[in-house]
């Protein structure tokens, strides 16, 4: 399936739930896009709408370093082929597959090659710009999944404005002011996840006026500030202490183009090899977007 820029969100998600349905489609749908993007979301809109078609769907997430954790805390468990198929046109849901393991992929693997034929499916979200667990082992069987026919991906993109203005709408009951719309679009990039966070943020701060059914934004001077325990800064903390400073600086000197690195290294105490170091892998997690290195 090749995503149009001229799709919407809401048809992208049609598209998945069709394609799901598709008597002699392929047995995975792979949902790929960047961090922040929305794909958690768009899963379980897919999911809800599968349910809605009567289709029972098994859902399974996984999250980074779940395989050195004991028991019921480690790798969630992937069904059986006999499991999946004693229901008709089951479908096994699995979030954030990025964070499989090399041994759980190889039982995806060899799960979506024995529903070939069946009216069963699979539909994983992948987060991409993030090394996966099973490293370029996870990339190739995706690609051959893809080569073989198996696999179809669809491209989750940005909200488009419409969707931008309706989110911040229903949000606030109230029409968005152009010129609110205009800076949420720069400052988040259309990301629900960075949108909402910076929704609240300025709620919080009461950077935002209510007046005659319109929303607007009342201070241009206040930066959207989350706590330290919100899903976007914990990203980055579980990075690590070094990575977590880097970031924070970087927040501030990144404008500064090839002298950001020694600044930061400046004001932080850390080695400039090491705010390389936590620079690439700002950017391989797909939190920096550029690396400039001195």
């Amino acid at each position: 399936m090749h995503s149009q820029a001229s799709l919407d969100r809401n048809h992208t998600i049609d598209r998945v739930v069709d394609a799901v349905a598709r008597p002699l489609g392929p047995p995975l749908i792979a949902i790929v896009g960047p961090g922040g993007i929305g794909l958690s979301t768009a899963l379980e809109r897919i999911c809800a709408a599968l349910r809605s078609r009567g289709a029972p769907v098994v859902t399974v997430q996984f999250t980074p370093g779940s395989a050195d954790l004991p028991g019921p805390f480690g790798v969630p468990r992937i069904p059986t082929a006999s499991e999946l198929l004693s229901k008709p046109r089951a479908v096994l849901a699995v979030d954030d597959a990025q964070w499989m393991d090399v041994d759980t992929l190889g039982r995806l693997e060899s799960l979506i090659r024995k529903l070939v034929g069946t009216e069963a499916r699979c539909v994983c979200a992948i987060r991409l710009a993030v090394p996966p667990s099973a490293g370029p082992t996870g990339r190739a069987v995706l690609s051959h999944l893809v080569h073989e026919g198996l696999a179809e991906l669809v491209n989750l993109r940005p909200l488009c404005d419409a969707e931008l203005r309706a989110l911040i709408a229903d949000r606030f009951g109230a029409r968005p002011a152009p010129q609110l719309v205009r800076h949420l679009r720069r400052l988040t990039r259309n990301r629900p996840e960075a949108l909402n966070a910076a929704l609240e943020a300025y709620r919080r701060s009461d950077a935002i006026r209510l007046v005659d059914r319109h929303v607007y934004l009342a201070r241009k001077d206040v930066a959207p500030a989350l706590p330290d325990n919100h899903g976007l800064p914990l990203q980055v903390r579980r990075l690590g202490n070094r990575t977590w400073s880097v970031a924070k600086a970087m927040a501030v000197l990144n404008p500064l183009g090839g002298a950001a690195v020694r600044l930061v290294a400046e004001t932080t105490g850390i080695l400039e090899s090491e705010v390389d170091d936590a620079l690439r892998r700002l950017c391989s997690h797909g939190i920096l977007r550029h690396l400039l290195l001195i």
